[in-house]
């Protein structure tokens, strides 16, 4: 059991990580072939989905830590997750402030780009601090499906809810 929880989670720190890499590829790709221009209505919201995967990264690897009974240093931790929760918060925040005042011109498929990048940072945001929205067995999607069952997300449950 313990060895494929600790499976399961190494899955979880390659996958944030591959998704930052895979992410990075698809804006490089954007950036050279379709010549999107490099500003900050275009970098901002790829910028802030790589920042919170890697944060998503570094939750898991601590939480392998845990696992395997050599935590880092908890308080620390739990000081550095509630300063990226916080900092997030404040560039979403900035984001659509520059969003509403700017008078960027973007192509449709910049634009759609751009919203992707938006929208899949937002959801990854909500699911690493609020709210737990991957499920993997049919039965949690159904009752998910129903909302008859919001689970707190793993991190949200290890650092912001009271022990």
């Amino acid at each position: 059991m313990k060895k494929e929880l600790n499976a399961t989670i190494r899955g979880l720190v390659r996958g944030h990580l591959l998704a930052s890499l895979m992410f990075s590829l698809t804006f490089y790709a954007l950036y050279r072939y379709w010549e999107m221009e490099l500003s900050v209505v275009t970098f901002f919201p790829y910028a802030l989905l790589i920042f919170i995967l890697l944060q998503g990264c570094y939750f898991w690897y601590y939480y392998s830590k845990k696992i395997a009974k050599r935590p880092l240093d908890y308080t620390f931790n739990q000081t550095i997750f509630k300063l990226f929760r916080l900092v997030n918060g404040l560039l979403f925040l900035a984001y659509g402030i520059y969003l509403i005042s700017g008078n960027d011109k973007l192509s449709t498929i910049h634009v759609i780009a751009v919203t992707f990048y938006s929208l899949f940072s937002l959801v990854e945001y909500i699911n690493l601090y609020y709210i737990r929205l991957s499920y993997t067995k049919a039965q949690d999607i159904k009752r998910l499906v129903q909302f008859k069952w919001l689970k707190p997300t793993r991190l949200r449950r290890e650092f912001f809810l009271k022990r």
